[in-house]
């Protein structure tokens, strides 16, 4: 009897490092897959949010309607002065987000937005870089491919739906082809297709 339980004794010193290595490694990963999914979730409300703010529809941080009077308080050209602050204020939105919902929220989080603008349309690009770090050095070094530390990065795009903005830029197109001959002509000759189209189905 003695024999026996000294050979479980053995046996059990050598199974339970691995089964407990085991059970940790699919703890952290099962919190590393749940702060991956609210980090992405969290990234595309921003990009939403931003997208409305931008569009002049809604406050970024408090995300209430922005009434009439205040749209026109701005002024026309206030996003030309206002892209610097908010890409503070998505910093600051989405910092506050992850120490809310991510189980690991105090490793360091890197948040960069772009904008890119164009006559016909304008997009929002955010991109959130966040370090994940286990108590125990060989999980890093496991599920991060040999380095020190995990990394989850997440990026989003959202096309700003600005019609203001696009009406005005067309506008200012028009007004630019009348100057320019070669445009000119270009222009009038696609007006009289047009026009030749409709009076062919207005018969």
């Amino acid at each position: 009897m003695t024999k026996i339980n000294g050979s479980l004794t053995v046996e059990a010193s050598l199974v339970f490092p691995i089964v407990f290595f085991a059970v940790i490694s699919l703890f952290y990963i099962s919190i590393y897959l749940h702060d991956v999914t609210c980090l992405k979730s969290i990234v595309d409300e921003t990009a939403s949010r931003y997208e409305l703010a931008l569009s002049n529809k809604i406050d970024f941080e408090t995300g209430n309607n922005i009434s009439n009077n205040s749209r026109l308080n701005r002024g026309l050209y206030w996003r030309l002065n206002d892209n610097n602050e908010y890409n503070s204020k998505v910093e600051r939105y989405i910092a506050k987000q992850v120490k809310d919902k991510l189980i690991l929220d105090y490793d360091s989080i890197i948040t960069n937005s772009y904008i890119t603008n164009s006559i016909g349309k304008k997009s929002i690009d955010i991109k959130v870089t966040k370090s994940f770090h286990t108590p125990i050095n060989i999980i890093n070094k496991l599920l991060s491919m040999d380095k020190d530390e995990l990394t989850m990065t997440v990026r989003c795009k959202a096309v700003i739906n600005d019609q203001e903005e696009f009406v005005r830029n067309i506008n200012l197109l028009d007004d630019i082809s009348d100057c320019v001959v070669p445009l000119n002509k270009a222009k009038h000759e696609y007006e009289n297709k047009v026009k030749k189209i409709l009076d062919y189905f207005n018969k």
